[in-house]
């Protein structure tokens, strides 16, 4: 500790004859504290008591520094003052100019002693000691006048900060976090400072109040506390005092900084991986039991928590994302998320797929749309589907029209209408060869006969199936669009069944087909005679039968 000033002792030098009158034995400081009060009441002594000369029994008080501005009460310092008056006298000698006699008795500090004067290191009376002199002048009933000087002791109160010996903050506190301050201080200070433990000028400190607060970036795992020597002195640095403070910095479980990757082709049936080569964590990581999970346009998909992933059909056209969570060397659990990545290109890996088309109802003369994109469909997320009608014919009947027909006679064509060799009325039979008969033997005279030989039947033979026809083009009166939607604007002419075909192609050329028939119904149109005029044919005069007919 270093050494402190005592108070000086009070002031000795040449006063007036009348200064000490009596010895300042007991430096009592009688004076009511009596701040507030703006009009102390007055002093008043029994008026019946005899006029003895005044005597002064103390001319001295004493008032540490830094304290409340006292009022001081002069006829306590007093005997045989009885019915007398007290009064500071005027303001033209030594110090009177700091003190007023608000009420006959009452002395008290003005302003300048009130907020400055009980400094000790900022002393303000004339002589610069700390001991404030002043004259009061004592008049008594007789024109009994007398007067002393007084003197107000201003005494050092040897310099001290208080305060906790800790502090704490975490290592990510905000510069101008208030990190510590002294609770109290026993005088005015200046040039508070920290003179050992700030290095790295991680602190910052008022230099009047002594107030520590943040300055720079802490780091728990560098430097978990600081021991800090604060140090302050008095004006002129006639005092000072340290404290030790130590502040202990608390750990944060920092961020964790880069970015987890996605790495390898995104196509769908390619394998990609997490690359966690570009995070770090301060607090360290813990990669042996580190756990991933891929997303699928930002959902979790279930069961994928390898670091590497085969790309699929559903992830097609798709976003991926993969998190990490690992521990750092604390143990405290930490998740890292990659960026979304582009979409995963598709692979045409799955034919289009049809249902069967309910056959539909038409009305002529009138516009019908028919929605069949839904009974086609591709598993490939990417599929773009075509859409085509045409007419056809169903030739073998089996509900397709890719058949390639059947030339049962093999002579090359499929127009041949089959044979009936034992005319029983089908083409399933496989033909008869009946046995040779002997002959009957006639007598000699007669000549030879040749016996009957009953002919050899040829098997049926089928008719020839005529190929499927697939046309190119739909009945007239119908299109579709490239969403699947069939629009039909049949007219009289094409009342009736039309057998049509819907095919869809994806991008590779696959194709399903799906038919059924667009039965176009009847309605009952109104009578024309176009440009003719019905009227009545016979000849009215002559009794001829009449008849309608137009001309």
């Amino acid at each position: 500790m270093m050494t402190r000033r005592g108070p000086d002792t009070m002031k000795t030098g040449n006063r007036s004859s009348e200064g000490r009158g009596v010895a300042a034995a007991t430096i009592a400081f009688v004076a009511m504290l009596m701040i507030g009060q703006t009009a102390p009441m007055e002093y008043v002594r029994d008026a019946s008591m005899s006029a003895d000369t005044v005597v002064y029994d103390t001319l001295e008080f004493s008032i540490e520094e830094n304290s409340a501005a006292p009022v001081l009460d002069l006829f306590s310092t007093v005997s045989n003052a009885d019915d007398c008056k007290m009064f500071v006298q005027g303001n033209d000698y030594l110090d009177n100019q700091h003190f007023t006699t608000p009420s006959n008795g009452m002395v008290s500090p003005d302003a300048t002693m009130a907020d400055i004067g009980l400094d000790y290191e900022n002393p303000q009376d004339a002589d610069a000691d700390n001991s404030y002199e002043f004259r009061v002048r004592t008049h008594c009933p007789g024109n009994d006048i007398t007067a002393r000087n007084y003197f107000l002791n201003v005494t050092n109160v040897v310099f001290d900060i208080a305060g906790s010996g800790t502090g704490t903050i975490s290592e990510d506190a905000a510069a101008g976090t208030a990190v510590w301050a002294p609770t109290g201080m026993n005088d005015t200070t200046a040039n508070c400072a920290i003179s050992e433990g700030d290095s790295g000028s991680l602190f910052a400190i008022n230099t009047t109040t002594c107030a520590i607060t943040t300055a720079g970036a802490f780091d728990y795992d560098t430097t978990p506390s600081h021991t800090l020597n604060v140090t302050a002195s008095t004006a002129g640095d006639l005092e000072s005092d340290y404290h030790i403070v130590t502040v202990t910095v608390t750990d944060v479980n920092e961020a964790p900084t880069g970015h987890l990757e996605i790495t390898g082709t995104l196509t769908e049936g390619e394998t990609i991986s997490a690359d966690a080569t570009g995070v770090s964590d301060e607090d360290g990581m813990n990669m042996t039991d580190a756990e991933y999970q891929w997303y699928r346009g930002g959902a979790a998909i279930a069961g994928e928590t390898s670091s590497t992933y085969t790309l699929t059909n559903d992830d097609s056209l798709q976003s991926m994302q993969v998190s990490m969570t690992y521990n750092d060397t604390a143990g405290r659990s930490t998740m890292v998320m990659s960026n979304a990545s582009a979409a995963v290109a598709d692979v045409d890996n799955n034919d289009p797929a049809s249902t069967a088309i309910p056959n539909q109802a038409v009305l002529e003369d009138a516009s019908t749309t028919i929605d069949v994109s839904g009974y086609f469909s591709d598993a490939d997320p990417g599929a773009v589907l075509s859409y085509a009608i045409s007419q056809g014919v169903d030739n073998n009947g089996d509900g397709d029209f890719d058949d390639a027909g059947v030339d049962n006679n093999g002579d090359g064509d499929f127009d041949d209408a089959g044979v009936d060799n034992n005319g029983d009325g089908d083409f399933t039979d496989d033909g008869d060869t009946l046995p040779d008969v002997a002959p009957d033997v006639a007598p000699d005279v007669a000549p030879d006969v040749a016996p009957d030989v009953a002919p050899d039947v040829a098997p049926d033979v089928a008719p020839d199936i005529s190929p499927d026809v697939l046309f190119d083009t739909s009945a007239s009166f119908a299109t579709i669009n490239s969403t699947g939607v069939i629009t039909a604007t049949p007219d009289q002419d094409d009342v009736g069944s039309h057998q049509t075909i819907v095919t869809v192609t994806d991008q590779d050329g696959t194709a399903t087909s799906q038919f059924f028939y667009m039965n176009v119904t009847n309605v009952n149109d109104p009578f024309e005679l176009a440009g003719y005029t019905l009227g009545i044919a016979g000849d009215v005069y002559d009794g001829s039968t009449l008849s309608p007919g137009y001309t």
